[in-house]
Order: structure tokens, then sequence, then C-alpha cells
């Protein structure tokens, strides 16, 4: 699973060679919009449906990262649509996810769940279940060289906004202060450097 953008950057290719030579059957669905739509997550599921049991690999940002996870748990419950999010607390399990993150962005290769845009009902919705956590993370430098400077800013300006409404969070608690903190702090200092110098 991935975007237009990294398929045009000649990333998804090198993927795709390592597969090759390691003789691993593969199929693709890069039509991961910026801000993924039920849409999105109802054509890659029926791609995934249609391969047959697999891992999902998630290359990409963190929309990419979110709608995989929602592509893996759609195509574990055959009925399943993205619009029933609200409806998929306790649905089967999904397909076993590996994310591979292109950006620094909010941390989407740790949890099981996303944001999807809903754009029937005109609303940004949770999909996800615990079983779409990935399950292996590929956290690669090399992916972040040569991202556009604009990306580098939003990814760790969306990092940044994390931090800050963790820390005025009604729930806040002496834990997620520490670490609201810190990732505010780390934002603060090497965001500037990595838009410099990326």
């Amino acid at each position: 699973m991935t975007d237009h953008g990294l398929r045009a950057a000649g990333i998804v290719d090198q993927v795709l060679r390592s597969l090759d030579a390691a003789g691993m059957e593969y199929g693709v669905y890069d039509g991961v919009g910026a801000n993924p739509s039920t849409g999105n997550v109802d054509e890659g599921a029926a791609k995934a449906r249609a391969f047959g049991p697999a891992v999902v690999a998630a290359l990409g940002a963190g929309s990419v990262l979110d709608a995989a996870k929602g592509i893996s748990l759609l195509a574990g419950n055959a009925d399943a649509a993205a619009a029933d999010a609200d409806a998929l607390w306790e649905a089967l399990d999904g397909l076993p996810v590996i994310a591979i993150p292109t950006t620094s962005g909010t941390g989407a290769e740790t949890n099981g769940f996303g944001v999807i845009e809903d754009t029937a009902a005109c609303r940004k919705v949770y999909i996800g279940h615990p079983s779409v956590k990935p399950r292996i993370a590929l956290l690669h430098p090399e992916l972040t060289l040569g991202l556009p400077a604009r990306i580098t800013a939003a990814t760790g300006i969306d990092a940044l906004v994390h931090g800050i409404e963790s820390l005025a969070s009604r729930g806040a608690n002496p834990v997620s202060v520490a670490y609201a903190a810190q990732a505010v702090a780390v934002v603060g200092r090497w965001l500037p450097a990595a838009h410099r110098d990326g």
C-alpha cells in the first residue's frame, strides 16, 4: 500500500526489486490520497481481498499507514466497509501489517488505528483494531532523505501539534506530560535543522 508520489519518485520500485530478489509474490495498491478516504480504504481492501491471504506492507507517510490499517482490517472482514468504522471495534482480526514510514511524523507505525475521511458523511473517523497494529516497523533514515523541505516541515509541525495537544489535554498526567514535553523540545530543536538540510 502506497501513494502515487512514492511510485513516481522510484521508492516503490526499490522495494519491489527487493521483493523480486526474494522471490515473493505481491500486488501493489498506490491509490492512497493525502487525506485517505473511505473510498481509498474500500478500494484497497477490495484489491487485498482479491489477492488473498497476505501481509499488508504500508510504504509512505502517516496517511498511507493509516489507510493500510483500515485496508488490512476490512480485508479480514469480508462484508465490512470503511463507512462502518464505528462498528468495527469488535471485528475479526485484520491482515498483519508491516509499516515502512517515509516521513518523521507522529508515529502512525506504533498503533493500530488511523484517521480517514468519510466523504459521504463529511466527517473524519477512526478506523482500526488492535490486530492491525504494525507487527514490524522498518525505520530507515534514507527514506526521509530528499523529502521536500515543505513536507519535512509539515510532518514535523504535525508531531509538534500532537505534543502540544497532549500537554493541553484535560486527561494529561505526569507520564504523558513528560513524553509530550520531550516531544515538543526535540521537535523545537531539530525540525529547523532538518528543514534547512534534510
